[in-house]
């Protein structure tokens, strides 16, 4: 509601705290308002494969760069 409100991109971040891994899902100003909610990715969840760690951990690092954080 509040970045609805401020029209501002809101992200939704993810930790796994059985594993570590973590995920981020941007959803610009534009589209909160058709929003209806996401799932997670199944390799959030996954434990013993290297390349699903590797994504998510990329599309996190994307999320919060292509808002300008220092990554």
């Amino acid at each position: 509601i509040l970045a609805k409100k401020l029209q501002v991109p809101m992200v939704i971040a993810v930790t796994n705290r059985q594993n570590g891994r973590r995920w981020a899902k941007l959803i610009p100003s534009n589209e909160i308002d058709s929003w209806s909610g996401i799932s997670t990715p199944v390799m959030l969840a996954k434990s013993n494969d290297n390349i699903s760690a590797q994504v998510c951990e990329e599309e996190f690092l994307n999320v919060w760069a292509s808002l300008g954080a220092q990554v």
